[in-house]
């Protein structure tokens, strides 16, 4: 079990909770907010497009492959889950949650 709440393992993979703010100035992790992860995109939630950038920022930041990440609640919501396939809750935690200016 994660010592994190946002971010859990299950049988299928790593789930990760966000919270998520689309049409932001950049795209950034803000961190753990409540039990789940601040992600900020810059593209609007319109036809999939903030679902989008939100697949491609964790899979740079995770070092992961974009097939390999799946939206799995909240596809017209501001929080959504993630299932992360083929990795580890250590290594999620690690990535989403160190300080980006060291990234």
């Amino acid at each position: 079990m994660s010592a994190f709440p946002g971010i859990r393992t299950t049988e299928q993979g790593v789930v990760v909770d966000l919270k998520v703010v689309p049409g932001a100035k950049s795209n950034t992790i803000a961190g753990a907010l409540g039990d789940r992860i601040k992600i900020r995109v810059s593209a609007p939630p319109e036809d999939g497009r903030a679902n989008r950038a939100i697949v491609k920022m964790l899979a740079s930041r995770l070092e992961h492959s974009t097939g390999l990440i799946e939206l799995i609640a909240g596809h017209h919501a501001s929080e959504k889950t993630v299932l992360l396939h083929e990795t580890d809750a250590r290594h999620v935690r690690e990535r989403l949650l160190k300080d980006p200016s060291r990234h």
